[in-house]
C-alpha cells in the first residue's frame, strides 16, 4: 500500500497515520494497491480533500443599561456568518440580524447571540452580553381653576411618583422646570400640557392633559412700592394678560428717565445707576399692544415708600 497525499509527501502501509497539511487548499490523495499474485495488480484509486481555514464569528454590543420599556437594537459585526440566533434572557428571541426588542420587567438580563456556518471550521460561535433594565417614574399632574377663569394664571400641581426631575410644555412654545408652576396665558384656548417626569437613573414618563383657558387683554401698574428688602412688593412690575409688547419708562421730579423695561418680567427695584433713589412720587409712561391688535397708553405716579 502506497499513500501519496497530494502535497508531497506519502507513506507505505495498511492505515496511515493523521496527516498535517501546510497549508489550505484542495489536495488530491491517492492509494496504489500491489499484490504480485493477483490478476490485476497495481490497482490506483485517487480522493479529493479540501481544507479551510475561515472561522464563523461575531460581536455585538447593546447599552449597559436602558429604561423599562425603552427598545434597543443590538448592533452586530459579523464573519462569515449564514445563520443567526438571539435570546434575550426573558423567554424571547428572534433569528434577525438586527432585532429590536424591550423588556417588560426591571432586571439584569444576559443576552446571548449564536451565529453559524456548517463550512467553517468551528461551526458556530456564541457571545453574551449583561443588559440592566433600570425602572421609570410615574408622570402626573392637576391643575387649577379646571373651569377657566378670566386672566387667573394656572397652578399646576405635581402628582408624579419616583421622579427628581420635570420638564414642563405649556403647549404655547414655552416651558419650565419647576415642580409646581404657576403659567399665565396670553390667549384664550385650550392647550395640550405635557410633563416629563425623570428619576434618578434619568429614566423619564410623560403624561399630557388639555388645559382651558380664558384671556381678556388687561394691564396695570401698581400705585406705589416699597423697596426695602423685606420681600415683599420690592420690585414693580407691570401687570396684564395677552399683552404682546409694553414700554414702560420711569421719570424722576426733574424729568430724568430712571428706569425703562420692555418685558413683564423685569421690574424696577428702586435705584438708578446702582443707587437707592429717595422716597417720593415718579411719573411714569406705559404704551402697550395686545394680542388681538388693540393699544393702550397710561399715565400717572408712582410712590416710592421705604
Amino acid at each position: 500500500y502506497q499513500w501519496f497525499f497530494g502535497d508531497g509527501s506519502s507513506y507505505t502501509g495498511i492505515t496511515p497515520p493523521a496527516h498535517n497539511y501546510p497549508d489550505t487548499g484542495t489536495y488530491t490523495v491517492m492509494l496504489i494497491m500491489s499484490d504480485p499474485s493477483a490478476c490485476k495488480s497495481p490497482d490506483t484509486t485517487t480522493k479529493k480533500i479540501r481544507l479551510y481555514s475561515f472561522l464563523v464569528s461575531a460581536n455585538f454590543t447593546i447599552p449597559d443599561s436602558i429604561c423599562l420599556g425603552t427598545p434597543f437594537i443590538p448592533l452586530a459585526t459579523l464573519t462569515n456568518v449564514v445563520s443567526t440566533s438571539w435570546t434575550f434572557g426573558d423567554g424571547s428571541s428572534s433569528t434577525s440580524g438586527a432585532p429590536s426588542h424591550k423588556y417588560d420587567s426591571v432586571g439584569t438580563y444576559t443576552v446571548r447571540f449564536i451565529v453559524q456556518n456548517n463550512s467553517a471550521c468551528n461551526k458556530a460561535d456564541t457571545v453574551t452580553q449583561i443588559i440592566t433594565v433600570m425602572p421609570v417614574p410615574t408622570a402626573n399632574f392637576s391643575f387649577q381653576p379646571t373651569n377657566p377663569i378670566p386672566n387667573v394664571p394656572v397652578t399646576f400641581t405635581n402628582l408624579s411618583i419616583n421622579a427628581n426631575r420635570y420638564l414642563w410644555d405649556f403647549g404655547d412654545n414655552t416651558n419650565g422646570t419647576e415642580t409646581n408652576p404657576i403659567h399665565q396665558y396670553n390667549r384664550t384656548g385650550n392647550y395640550t400640557v405635557c410633563l416629563n417626569a425623570y428619576n434618578i437613573s434619568n429614566c423619564p414618563s410623560m403624561i399630557c392633559k388639555k388645559v382651558p383657558t380664558e384671556v381678556n387683554p388687561l394691564v396695570g401698574i401698581p400705585s406705589a412700592f416699597s423697596p426695602n428688602g423685606d420681600g415683599e412688593n420690592d420690585v414693580l412690575y407691570v401687570r396684564g394678560a395677552a399683552i404682546q409688547t409694553l414700554d414702560l419708562k420711569i421719570f424722576n421730579r426733574w424729568g430724568q428717565l430712571v428706569f425703562e423695561t420692555t418685558s413683564k418680567e423685569k421690574g424696577w427695584d428702586g435705584t438708578y445707576n446702582g443707587q437707592p433713589q429717595p422716597m417720593e412720587a415718579y411719573a411714569y409712561v406705559l404704551n402697550v399692544t395686545f394680542i388681538d391688535g388693540t393699544a393702550k397708553l397710561l399715565k400717572g405716579n408712582i410712590t416710592l415708600l421705604r
